[in-house]
């Protein structure tokens, strides 16, 4: 009766100096941790824009489109995904101009809403310096599905790229859909976007004119 009493106490002895161990942990890694990628609201446009063919659950795009703070410019990690034409494409395919690469996925509301806005960003500096794609990451349709998808929705075909063999999200962590990157002409991300927006808006544009003015 003894030695089990002993060895109930041990063993709660023992869960406790844990338990202190692991809240020390916490306040050490609050104080110590690199808030370098802290998350700042980038814009807030209002948009009009609707869900195309009446999306389930979707909403206008919303104010939430924020960028990531202190991002440092490496280049994306090399990664080869389906272009709209079928054929393999890379990140360096690309240097040149900056590109604005969108994170999607067909069953992403948020993602499919703001596609609209993008597709108009698209046709606006196109041949100026900004190049825009978006990459599904779609893992239970095909790419002639994809591009279905969105001829249903007269989204335009930069968007029909595919991470088909799930490099990107291999190598690339994002913390939700739909993530955005802005890589300048050498590749280098400059940039990191999370959660959906309005890309055509006044405060958009006048973003990306006043970077491509930059380059000039």
């Amino acid at each position: 009766m003894t030695k089990k009493k002993f060895d109930k106490q041990k063993i709660l002895s023992i869960l406790s100096s844990l338990g202190l161990i692991y809240i020390i942990f916490i306040v050490v890694s609050f104080f110590t941790m690199d808030k370098s990628n802290e998350i700042v609201v980038l814009d807030q446009p209002q948009s009009t824009i609707t869900a195309p063919n009446n999306l389930a659950g979707a909403s206008s795009p919303s104010p939430q489109a924020r960028m990531k703070k202190g991002v440092k410019h490496k280049e994306m990690r090399d990664a080869r995904f389906l272009a709209p034409d079928g054929t393999r494409t890379r990140w360096r395919d690309f240097q040149g101009n900056y590109l604005l690469v969108n994170i999607w996925a067909t069953w992403c509301p948020p993602c499919v809403v703001e596609l609209p806005s993008l597709t108009k960003l698209q046709e606006h500096y196109k041949g100026r310096g900004l190049e825009v794609i978006a990459i599904s990451v779609d893992t239970q349709v095909s790419h002639d599905q994809l591009k279905a998808f969105l001829y249903d929705r007269k989204i335009g075909q930069f968007a029909a790229y595919m991470d088909d063999n799930m490099e990107i999200q291999a190598r690339i962590k994002t913390r939700g859909l739909p993530t955005t990157y802005l890589l300048d002409p050498q590749g280098k991300v400059i940039h990191i976007f999370e959660g959906d927006a309005d890309w055509f808006s006044p405060h958009a544009t006048d973003f990306f004119t006043s970077l491509l003015n930059k380059e000039n």
